[in-house]
């Protein structure tokens, strides 16, 4: 809020990408394609087709020099959004995922086992009370 008139709220353009959290505050512009990442307090425009992140938002040197030679790992993408022009590897995925399923697989067949075992323990509770009962001060011993 401000006491000056005119505007006081941002301006999103076309294709703008805006992380959970994030805050843009004041009269500014946030260009054609620009990403904002999530928790981002921006204070300042944004151009087109740029990334900004921290507090307060920078905007990454990797995305306003060259676009092509930006690593994937500092690449920003929100909510896996890509790109058709985005180099995605499905098969990676799809081995990540199938690794994941194996090793739940792996996992219910461990808690069947468990639980299996939980319950033959259950069931011996009889011979337990039986053993319980030999060591008692109290009670006669049996066959005596």
């Amino acid at each position: 809020t401000s006491w000056n008139k005119g505007k006081r709220h941002p301006t999103l353009e076309n294709g703008v990408v805006i992380g959970a959290g994030a805050k843009v505050l004041g009269p500014i512009t946030v260009g054609t394609g620009a990403k904002i990442g999530s928790n981002a307090v921006v204070v300042k425009d944004v151009p087109a087709n740029a990334t900004a992140v921290g507090i307060p938002a920078r905007i990454l040197e990797e995305e306003k020099t060259n676009k092509e030679n930006v690593n994937k790992s500092t690449s920003f993408t929100a909510y896996a959004v890509i790109d058709d022009n985005d180099k995605f590897n499905h098969e990676a995925m799809s081995k990540a995922l199938q690794s994941l399923l194996e090793r739940n697989a792996v996992q219910d067949a461990q808690l069947a086992e468990m639980a299996l075992q939980l319950k033959a323990l259950s069931d011996d509770v009889v011979s337990d009370e039986e053993v319980a009962s030999a060591f008692d001060v109290k009670q006669p011993a049996k066959g005596k």
